[in-house]
């Protein structure tokens, strides 16, 4: 079997959707109408085949001239009049009962992604070394991993163990024309909703509010039972819930703010301090493995778990918080280091003494250095 692929810039590429839509859809190129209708979808689409199809689908399914009309009296919204309607119509495509199953997907995702962007917005902790947040989170969101989204829809119990409910499997699959799929090197594939459009819809949706704040709860409180479970276990961290580990709890705090839970948010001011502790023991477990001073990363997310209050400026922190960011900051160097990235490694531990030394400064002429 021969692949192609295609250059998503190229005018080929372009002129490949614009045949698919026209004899998908039954459009006339020179229509002035049909043109426009064409050039929407692509650009609601960003481009991509697999948007293209879904919105093509939601256009047979809803008409032409409904089409038109939507897009008339949303001209800036470009694919969210359709996103809506498809939305809507959930229960008429699928059954209530998956419908009902598919917006709890949806809400997973749009929650992680929710709680991602604060992380590096409202949340935001500067780095002491070039200000940047501090997480052990790439900027961009590329997903939740399929076993995490199946452990937080309960659909990660099959017969004969543990694993994805193969029904979750064909539920993706049924709404993959809404979604991103990526795999980046790694052992298992991530899902993130991938209509740059949809997001906003789902959120203003007041069904979708409740069920992504409902979501948000539930990843607050699938972090909070994880930590304190390896809190109160004495064997070392295995592969899965190092993995867990690395997932939720960057997105531990972000998801008690958004989720508004009051429940949730008591539990974080008890327990949620454990995060550290569990970060801090897979680090050890790290070194002892042979990974130096563990990972850089997981260094910096340690140090956003020691930075409270949030938004506060790092000279207003108290003098433990201060005293613990200048051990992380030189234990991450340390990392990096070991790593062969010198340049950061040495930022980190000039970083680190510049701190140290300006408690050294403070404490001395109170006799407590």
């Amino acid at each position: 079997m021969s692949v192609f692929y295609f250059d998503e810039d190229r005018r080929e590429y372009r002129e490949l959707l614009e045949d698919y839509l026209v004899d998908e859809l039954g459009l006339e190129r020179g229509d002035g109408r049909d043109d426009g209708l064409i050039a929407e979808i692509i650009a609601a689409a960003e481009g991509k085949f697999v948007y293209v199809s879904f919105l093509a689908d939601r256009c047979k399914a809803l008409g032409l001239k409904a089409v038109r009309a939507l897009l008339a009296d949303a001209p800036d919204r470009r694919g969210s009049a359709l996103y809506e309607h498809w939305l809507a119509g959930l229960e008429r495509e699928y059954g209530s009962k998956e419908a009902d199953a598919i917006r709890d997907l949806l809400a997973v995702l749009a929650a992680a992604e929710e709680a991602h962007g604060w992380v590096f917005d409202e949340g935001a902790r500067p780095d002491p070394v070039d200000g940047t947040p501090l997480t052990l989170l790439e900027e961009r969101f590329d997903g939740l991993p399929l076993v995490m989204l199946a452990r937080l829809l309960h659909a990660d119990e099959v017969e004969g163990g543990t694993g994805v409910d193969p029904l979750l499997m064909l539920r993706l699959e049924r709404i993959q024309g809404v979604l991103w799929a990526s795999r980046g090197g790694e052992a298992t594939t991530r899902f993130r909703i991938g209509l740059k459009d949809l997001l906003p819809v789902l959120q203003a949706d007041d069904e979708m509010g409740r069920r992504i704040r409902r979501a948000h709860a539930r990843l607050a409180s699938e972090a909070l039972d994880l930590v304190a479970r390896l809190s109160a276990e004495d064997m070392e961290i295995g592969e899965a819930d190092a993995g867990a580990l690395q997932v939720l709890v960057p997105l531990l705090e972000a998801s008690v703010v958004l989720g508004g839970s009051e429940p949730v948010a008591e539990r974080f001011k008890r327990e949620g301090g454990k995060a550290r502790d569990v970060l801090l023991r897979l680090q050890r477990e790290l070194a002892a493995r042979g990974h130096g001073s563990g990972r850089a990363a997981l260094w910096s997310q340690v140090m956003a778990l020691c930075w409270h209050p949030r938004g506060a400026a790092l000279m207003d922190l108290p003098l433990e918080q201060r005293n613990e960011l200048a051990g992380s900051l030189t234990n991450r160097g340390v990392a990096r280091a070991t790593q062969g990235n010198l340049a950061r490694a040495i930022a980190d531990l000039d970083a680190a003494i510049e701190i140290r030394e300006a408690l050294r400064q403070e404490l001395e002429p109170r006799g407590e250095w």
